[in-house]
């Protein structure tokens, strides 16, 4: 029943099977199909061409071989895992209640930086449909109880994806590939409406260039986040040579030198020192909320889930913002120093105010308000210098054509998986197996052998149509396609390819989501160093095909859970977004939130009433995980 030595590689081997048509071996790279210059694994799929030296391809693996079904999950104390005395407890009163059931030991793959049982699933019954494991779960009041589509298990159980792989030759190429957060850092904006600016913008400057495909990039703070500037990445970014968001102590990201066809992955930090004649301070962060530090995890674990989620509060430090800010500057105690653009400070003011074109604004909280009150005088001059340094504490320069985005985690490194589920923490399971674990749409960046770029997106929540991707398969997928460097991008909702201007994606909100930056791959002239060669054909077809349409009636689909009236204890930890979480503030004293329900789910920032109670939610948080009873739901006022 273990999944570490036989559902986690019956997995991979399925799945290169149905790409490539071979098993995949642990380390192997594959190479192009001979004398086509097209990666093996993409032999039969859908092929356009995008540009000379710009292809996409389409195609679904599958390998769930009709094996995938709905089941009723009851939870644990660890989200939908036991620990053994959960799993005690719900046996027990599943065999006095003459339930059959399924004790499944979930164990960390051997891929990854974990080893061991990571908890217990519990599951009751096999269904067709949604509709039939609902019945099923009527019948498990007291339980806390999900109904679940298996395809989404991701490495430990079965799927169908529809994958999305453009290609770039940086030998053939004559654009440029470009990380974008629009007119400002701040402020979310979908992947099409950054792509149509970025033409605009080329054609203000009196410059050719089409923006022939763009995705999603960097993880951001969502809309109504109060722990966060609305848009603004989280991790380090940079745009045209300039920093715009301190590194995420030590998480890997993607560096996109002149052209952006040349990407180097790395493990970042950065420092930024404001000085005054001999005297300088730390600012601790760029263009984000004062006294709020959402990636605050120990610099020597590169967790790919607290990276997105935790936050923690400064009393003492300062911010700097940029006049990238594209809005005023979040409001609150402590003091600002407003620059020019030559360092002198031209007014020490209350936080809150315009950052002016050219310059620059520090803000100051405790100790940091302390600085700038004794060194900001209005008149003088201070110097603000931000340095990046990789993970040997080499300095990373940056050109002025330079972009940086960051992702978690780094899926591939030399061609091996690289990954870290986080789950350095016990309580931080339920997170990991939620989010790392499981089949989610994924955004995925990779360099392979030759040097040419891999923008890759897969569909998923799509019971029965596409499930999406674990962060293990997909590392596998990425080695299958020839990568030998990739890194996971922010996924989720979030996960969005346009070519031209028309997605080819299915995002899984419904629609598209605004975002914070966006990868851009853009059309033009670039040094003619590179050359040129004829444009490859469309890639072999295989001797099984493995793409295949969409069920033409795909199955129910659905998570429904139920709550039970008395609900027995739960860990602190539930089920984690696959993408930033989102929040935003209830008024003090009002009760107008619905009621909540606990056969649906919410999402981040999402307000209920509950027990004479307004409570919001953190994140995305399941069916049936009761306020009150988890604490992704953070109470806000009585009613």
């Amino acid at each position: 029943m273990g999944t570490k030595n036989t559902g986690t590689r019956l997995r991979t081997a399925a799945v290169a099977t149905a790409l490539v048509g071979s098993v995949c071996v642990a380390g192997q790279v594959f190479g192009d199909e001979p004398g086509t210059g097209v990666p093996a694994a993409l032999a039969g799929w859908k092929h356009t061409s995008v540009d000379d030296g710009a292809d996409l391809y389409e195609g679904v693996f599958d390998d769930n071989n009709g094996v995938d079904y709905w089941t009723v999950t009851v939870k644990g104390d660890i989200g939908d895992l036991h620990s053994l005395k959960s799993l005690t407890a719900a046996v027990q009163k599943l065999k006095e209640r003459n339930v059959p059931y399924r004790a499944e030991p979930i164990e960390w793959p051997e891929e990854g930086d974990r080893s061991g049982l990571a908890g217990t699933r519990v599951r009751v019954g096999r269904y067709t449909t949604a509709e039939e494991a609902r019945a099923e779960q009527k019948k498990l009041a007291g339980f806390r109880t999900s109904v679940e589509w298996t395809g989404a298990d991701g490495a430990l159980g079965g799927g169908r994806t529809e994958v999305q792989v453009v290609l770039i030759d940086p030998k053939r190429f004559t654009g440029s590939l470009t990380a974008s957060h629009g007119a400002t850092v701040s402020g979310p904006a979908k992947v099409t409406d950054r792509a149509a600016a970025a033409e605009r913008d080329l054609t203000t400057a009196g410059q050719q260039g089409k923006v022939l495909v763009g995705t999603n990039g960097s993880f951001f703070t969502m809309p109504n986040d109060p722990r966060g500037i609305e848009g603004g990445p989280v991790g380090i970014a940079a745009y045209n040579g300039e920093l715009q968001s301190a590194a995420v102590q030590g998480r890997v990201a993607a560096i996109l030198r002149g052209n952006g066809l040349g990407v180097e992955f790395k493990n970042l930090t950065t420092e930024t020192r404001v000085r005054s004649g001999s005297e300088s301070s730390p600012v601790n962060g760029i263009n984000r909320l004062p006294g709020t530090d959402r990636n605050c995890h120990p610099p020597q674990i590169q967790r790919a889930l607290t990276t997105v989620n935790e936050s923690c509060s400064r009393t003492d430090e300062i911010v700097r913002f940029t006049d990238e800010l594209g809005r005023k500057t979040p409001g609150g105690a402590g003091v600002e120093a407003v620059l020019n653009g030559s360092g002198r400070v031209t007014e020490l003011r209350a936080r809150g105010g315009e950052v002016p074109q050219g310059g620059s604004v520090l803000a100051g909280i405790g100790t940091g308000e302390t600085w700038l009150r004794g060194h900001a005088v209005q008149g003088s001059v201070l110097s603000v210098q931000s340095k990046i340094f990789d993970e040997e504490h080499h300095e990373v320069p940056l050109g002025k054509d330079d972009d940086i985005i960051s992702g978690a985690p780094q899926l591939l490194r030399d061609g091996r998986i690289a990954l870290n589920y986080g789950g350095d923490k016990p309580e931080e399971i339920s997170l990991a197996y939620t989010y790392a674990l499981k089949a989610a749409p994924r955004t995925l960046l990779g360099v392979d052998a030759q040097g040419r770029v891999l923008l890759v997106t897969s569909n998923g929540r799509k019971p029965g149509i596409s499930d999406g991707l674990s962060l293990l398969e997909a590392a596998e997928l990425m080695r299958t396609l020839g990568a030998r460097q990739a890194v996971n991008l922010d996924g989720g909702g979030s996960t969005t390819m346009a070519v031209k201007g028309r997605l080819v994606n299915t995002p899984s909100d419904g629609s598209e989501r605004p975002i914070g930056d966006a990868l851009l791959l853009i059309a033009g002239e670039q040094a003619a160093s590179n050359g040129t060669r004829p444009a490859p054909p469309s890639p072999p077809a295989p001797s099984t095909p493995p793409v295949s349409a969409a069920p033409s009636t795909p199955p129910a689909a659905g998570s429904v859970s139920t709550a039970p009236s008395t609900p027995p204890a739960a860990g602190p930890v539930s089920a984690a977004p696959s993408m930033p979480p989102a929040a935003g503030p209830v008024p003090a004293g009002t009760c107008t939130a619905p009621p909540w329900d606990g056969t649906r789910a919410y999402q981040g920032g999402e307000a209920v009433s509950h027990k004479s109670m307004v409570w919001r939610a953190k994140w995305w948080i399941g069916a049936g995980e009761e306020p009150g009873a988890y604490a992704v739901w953070e109470a806000q006022n009585p009613c």
